[in-house]
């Protein structure tokens, strides 16, 4: 019987992401990963036309999942650790600020193929159930990892996906009253968080049927 692979969040020192400082193996595997993906496009001088949608970018991906973390004993394997032992762990591998860089670490999201590639940029964690005693006995964090492009040349992408991996660099806006593409990419990247509350209640439905 082949062995259960564990979903794991490896903290990286820097954006090569090739040195670790540390790593959380969720207790329980998410049932999805999303990847959002977005093209910015712009309309020179906000007049629309045949043909003038001028190709911006194509801004970071955004992952997003949940994790359970159950001590009830009903799954299995899930309560060796307790629970808010696990989320501290979650918190100092993604979220906490560290010394070296005065900022949360680089993260990769390793899963089967998936290896993910970024920072985390929202944790929404919910205290859903408790013994009698106040003990946390369950939670469900929710997570975002915005994707940090790699360098240009062979390898893998962000998603884990073989490839040359270059970011188009797209067009340049030259006409007056066109957005420029960092400014696109901004906007965008708000639009993919936008969809976070979405995804978290679809998520929160599948694990609680």
């Amino acid at each position: 019987m082949s062995k259960v692979s564990k979903l794991v969040i490896k903290a990286c020192s820097d954006n090569k992401f090739s040195s670790f400082t540390g790593e959380f193996i969720t207790s329980i595997n998410p049932e999805n990963l999303a990847i959002k993906s977005a093209v910015a496009y712009g309309v020179p001088n906000g007049v629309a036309s045949f043909g003038s949608l001028k190709y911006y970018g194509s801004p970071p991906k955004l992952l997003s999942f949940s994790l359970l973390f159950d001590g009830t004993g009903i799954i299995p394997g899930s309560n060796t650790i307790a629970v808010i032992e696990q989320v501290k762990q979650l918190q100092d591998i993604a979220y906490s600020i560290h010394k070296k860089n005065n900022a949360p670490n680089y993260i990769r999201v390793i899963w089967g193929q998936i290896d993910f590639k970024g920072r985390l940029v929202d944790l929404d964690i919910v205290y859903s159930m408790f013994q009698v005693d106040g003990t946390l006995i369950r939670a469900e964090a929710h997570i975002a990892v915005l994707e940090e492009v790699v360098s240009a040349g062979k390898g893998k992408s962000a998603a884990g996906i073989d490839s040359d991996y270059t970011k188009p660099s797209g067009a340049s806006a030259t006409s007056k009253g066109s957005l420029s593409r960092g400014g696109m990419h901004r906007r965008l990247i708000m639009r993919l968080l936008a969809h976070r509350p979405l995804i978290r209640r679809l998520l929160r439905q599948r694990l609680m049927a």
